[in-house]
């Protein structure tokens, strides 16, 4: 039997014929028989935190909690986005969930937050670091989902191929490229095949949602 296309993270609600992680930002309805992250994006950082557990309460079947992090590239002041951004990693490990991250320009105010949770599992969504930063990360227990954009850019290969294939993931997110078009490009940017990246991945997406 084949392993299923995992899709580690979308904003596409439509079922489809794999594996996918649909990402909701906090107050949003529940798709129906997919499997969910929920969390606050740093876009909206800037928001009450009264109450946040409880409001997490009504996502009893989330299996992530993100996409949630840091973003030196908007206004909302990086304190503000600093504390909601550990408020929801305490719900992610109370919950024992792992957490799908959002960093842009901001990976040294990521390390320094992931050296309290060491053994707690992150996942950079839209990873497309360099190399220094990567090394640094994989100290952690961190993976690293990448899509069509990460993966169509100049030394695309050489990053890729980096990134060990136990902590790699693929994903959609709000892009138009199906999910195995994605695979196919990774598959031969790593040279290999589709089918045994798909177990590997799948191998990973069962690692971390259990």
């Amino acid at each position: 039997m084949n392993a299923p296309l995992v899709d580690l993270h979308t904003h596409n609600r439509d079922k489809g014929d794999h594996l996918k992680v649909v990402s909701l930002f906090l107050g949003d309805s529940k798709p129906k028989e997919l499997p969910f992250s929920v969390g606050i994006h740093p876009y909206h950082a800037n928001t009450s935190l009264d109450d946040l557990p409880l409001r997490f309460e009504m996502y009893q079947e989330m299996v992530a909690v993100g996409e949630i992090g840091l973003d030196r590239t908007i206004d909302i002041p990086i304190d503000v986005q600093h504390r909601t951004f550990t408020k929801q990693i305490e719900i992610a490990i109370a919950r024992n969930l792992p957490v799908i991250l959002h960093c842009v320009k901001a990976y040294a105010d990521m390390l320094s937050i992931l050296k309290r949770y060491p053994n707690h599992p992150f996942i950079f969504h839209a990873f497309d670091a360099k190399g220094n930063i990567l090394e640094s990360l994989l100290k952690y227990n961190c993976y690293f989902s990448v899509g069509m954009r990460e993966l169509t850019r100049p030394k695309a290969a050489e990053r890729i191929k980096k990134i060990p294939i136990d902590r790699l993931f693929l994903e959609t997110d709000d892009g138009n490229s199906p999910i195995l078009t994605v695979y196919e490009c990774a598959s031969s940017l790593l040279d290999t095949e589709v089918e045994p990246l798909a177990k590997q991945l799948y191998i990973n997406y069962k690692r971390l949602f259990k």
